[in-house]
């Protein structure tokens, strides 16, 4: 087999680096053969280190800061001295205060680039065919929202998820050929978020704790037990108005809901008549349910997954995946994004016919 060299792809017999190379190295002069390399000079002759005179040589220096010696030995003073300054660190990079200097401030969302070629380069004959925007991720604890794309060409798939969280930009990127994989998993539904659930009920209680100490303020040094039972109504039928205009505004209807059952309950606790005492409890029920019910909705959030399995590996998994249990994950979200009911409907396909059709199938899937 024959050898090639390293730096342009030829074979060695083909190749000129070495002699190119040397031009460099003598000025653009090609090097001058040495009659006696690593022997004194002779006298009353000279050498390519320099004039010999009565047996004593001269050496010199070039313009470039190349020193010539003895034997026709050349040392390049310039790139000698590069050598030593590229392997010294200074203090600031050991103790990393220059790495603010190096943010992106590109944009960190990649919105409106290809992934081919604007972001990453093909490779030799690579046609992009079709991107989508599949999926958004969000975390709570790290305040992180990412979009995810992918990029189907005639030679690879790439999926690619950038975005930005108070610590700066980041992304993920995941690529195999066309040819190694086997299968496609899609699944889009609802998940129950018990982190969102939390959240909303420790808002709920502190609103309904306001308005129940408001309600039995008010009432408390009355001499009639109506006062407390009308604001509880009044507090009811607010709620019921709210159903009716904001709809599916769920989280703002659920601070409503508790709300009115602040003011019930305390209607409940102040009031002694058992007609109005009785109102107030059943009103009290009523909100707590309304409650609960908009707690649940604001806590169920869409979901998408869309996992590629390889041919070498059934366990190799690229794409997103949003699980259904809250146990799994409950800091993490992963939410449809436009183009997640194409990608769902499209990439199967596209996959199959560059697999069987090859290029052929890039005039089908481009149009």
């Amino acid at each position: 087999m024959a050898n090639f060299c390293t730096t342009c792809g030829k074979p060695i017999a083909a190749c000129i680096c070495n002699q190119n190379k040397n031009l460099q190295e003598n000025g653009g002069q090609p090097p001058v053969f040495d009659p006696n390399p690593g022997y004194p000079p002779i006298p009353g002759g000279s050498t390519q280190g320099g004039t010999t005179q009565g047996g004593t040589t001269q050496s010199g220096t070039t313009q470039s800061g190349t020193t010539t010696g003895f034997g026709g030995i050349t040392v390049d003073t310039d790139k000698l001295k590069a050598t030593f300054v590229d392997k010294r660190v200074s203090f600031k990079e050991y103790l990393g205060l220059d790495e603010a200097e190096m943010t992106d401030n590109s944009d960190p969302y990649e919105r409106g680039l290809n992934i081919v070629p604007d972001i990453i380069k093909p490779c030799d004959g690579e046609v992009p065919i079709k991107q989508f925007n599949v999926g958004k991720f969000r975390s709570f604890f790290s305040f992180k929202w990412a979009e995810a794309r992918i990029q189907v060409t005639n030679k690879r798939v790439i999926f690619r998820c950038s975005g930005k969280s108070p610590l700066g930009k980041d992304f993920t990127q995941a690529e195999h050929s066309i040819d190694e994989l086997i299968g496609l998993n899609f699944s889009k539904g609802v998940r129950f978020s018990l982190l969102t659930f939390a959240i909303v009920l420790l808002i709920n209680l502190v609103i309904g704790g306001i308005c129940s100490a408001i309600s039995f303020g008010l009432c408390e040094g009355l001499d009639t037990n109506i006062v407390s039972s009308l604001i509880g109504f009044a507090g009811f039928v607010g709620l019921f108005a709210a159903m009716i205009f904001l709809k599916k505004k769920y989280f703002y209807n659920s601070m409503i809901s508790a709300a009115a059952f602040g003011l019930n309950l305390g209607a409940v606790t102040d009031s002694s008549n058992d007609f109005f005492h009785g109102l107030s409890v059943i009103l009290t029920i009523v909100t707590v349910l309304i409650l609960l019910y908009y707690m649940i909705k604001v806590s169920l959030k869409p979901s998408a997954s869309l996992t590629f399995t390889t041919r070498n590996a059934s366990k190799d998994i690229m794409g997103m995946f949003s699980p259904r249990i809250a146990k799994a994950n409950i800091a993490a979200e992963v939410l449809p994004a436009c183009d997640t009911e194409t990608a769902f409907a499209e990439i199967s396909a596209i996959i199959n016919d560059v697999q069987k059709m090859g290029d052929y199938a890039i005039e089908k899937w481009k149009k």
